[in-house]
């Protein structure tokens, strides 16, 4: 009896497979150990309406920026903005290099600026490099409010929420539901 149930989620997912999904913003999930992605949920600075997609170092160094300032993978993934690790303000040297790339590219990212390297292998040479690339994306002044930066053609952003970044761009959520839409 149910053949036709299984027929009908047999088609739902053949369709589904054939579409190509669409996130409006990248996180980095940085080099923590051990190094999960969370499973899906509502990001409290970007909220409901939006999606994701969390990538780990090996995806962000194949990561390049289109015309129009999109983040693209080689799958053919576009992300309209980049996340940086909030809590964890260790960035591998080789990342750091690739994030100011995306920016003379024109890639907008978001977070504050990373205080240290991954690791003791190269160190202290590695956290000098690392230092003077921080003070050339972000500045030489530690960030005491919100504040954008131009870098090349790309946008650095500090302590603001995701969502509000989109907005600034023209991108509204995909879906948004009001409280008189529930009843």
């Amino acid at each position: 009896m149910s053949d036709p149930l299984h027929a009908y989620l047999a088609r739902c997912s053949s369709l589904l497979m054939q579409g190509q999904f669409v996130a409006d913003v990248a996180y980095y999930y940085g080099h923590a150990i051990p190094n999960f992605a969370k499973p899906k949920h509502v990001r409290p600075g970007l909220g409901s309406g939006y999606d994701y997609d969390d990538l780990n170092t090996e995806i962000l160094l194949q990561a390049s920026v289109d015309q129009e300032g999109h983040i693209v993978l080689p799958s053919g993934m576009r992300y309209a903005v980049l996340v940086l690790p909030e809590q964890d303000r260790r960035m591998d040297l080789a990342v750091l290099q690739h994030l100011e790339l995306l920016l003379l590219q024109g890639a907008t990212v978001i977070g504050n600026r990373p205080e240290r390297t991954c690791g003791l292998s190269g160190h202290p040479r590695e956290q000098e490099q690392l230092r003077s690339l921080t003070d050339r994306i972000w500045g030489e002044q530690p960030a005491s409010a919100p504040r954008e930066v131009r870098y090349g053609r790309g946008r650095l952003v500090v302590g603001k929420p995701e969502r509000d970044v989109l907005a600034g761009m023209g991108i509204s959520p995909d879906l948004e539901l009001y409280p008189a839409d529930l009843q």
